[in-house]
């Protein structure tokens, strides 16, 4: 899979997930990954910090749901001082709250437009707001956004303030990745 992305992409997410925080299950991470990409590990898990030895080394960006996170500022601290930068992760449902109070821990966010776990899921446009009002209260740390983004939601999602793209579901169902990441860029005006 990795293999239709060569050349069309910078940084790739990798989902992990336990089937406890969501009930869809991955593989697990003892598979190597080519020197090619940056890599980022959602991890959609109930104790992320079990999965950090297995990725040290291995990826750039740990992705930590703010719902999983016992005490947050010490899971960060954990991550950032193996190696990792961290973004934060937030739900549909999970208010932005949450996440406001360790934006100077952070070096991302992630914005969930669907539910997690879910390849394929619809997206919620109504999450947007949540980027409006992290731009509106001047973060300039980046935003991404996972879920549902495809030619159609794009621009959208651009315009409220997000500057990295998950677009994994889009992606994979087209042989031709490179022309599925042509047609996105064509809508961003790139």
């Amino acid at each position: 899979m990795l293999a239709r992305l060569g050349g069309n992409a910078d940084r790739v997410m990798l989902d992990l997930m336990d089937g406890r925080f969501v009930a869809n299950t991955s593989l697990d991470f003892d598979f190597q990954l080519p020197s090619s990409f940056e890599y980022e590990a959602h991890l959609m898990v109930e104790d992320p910090s079990e999965y950090m030895e297995k990725l040290v080394d291995r990826v750039d960006w740990a992705i930590l749901h703010i719902e999983t996170l016992k005490n947050p500022e010490d899971e960060i601290h954990y991550f950032k001082e193996n190696g990792f930068k961290v973004s934060l992760a937030a739900n549909p449902g999970t208010h932005l709250e949450e996440i406001l109070p360790h934006l100077d821990l952070l070096d991302g966010i992630l914005v969930l437009t669907v539910n997690p776990g879910q390849h394929g899921a619809e997206f919620k446009p109504e999450t947007l707001d949540k980027i409006r009002r992290l731009r509106g209260l001047g973060v300039t740390l980046p935003i991404e956004v996972d879920g549902g983004v495809n030619p159609d939601t794009i621009l959208e999602i651009k315009n409220a303030g997000a500057d990295v793209f998950a677009c994994g579901s889009y992606l994979m169902r087209d042989d031709d990745v490179a022309k599925g990441i042509q047609s996105l860029r064509k809508v961003l005006g790139d």
